[in-house]
């Protein structure tokens, strides 16, 4: 059911855009953690 709602925000024909998209938040993610771990190391 929330694969339609996903459907529409990306559709199926960006394919490849929606895999890149979700690489940059993982990306994202890795970096605010790293800034997290250093601040609390210092």
């Amino acid at each position: 059911m929330h694969s339609s709602v996903h459907d529409l925000i990306y559709p199926s024909d960006v394919y490849p855009s929606r895999i890149g998209f979700h690489h940059l938040v993982g990306i994202i993610i890795r970096f605010l953690a790293m800034l997290c771990l250093m601040s609390a190391g210092s």
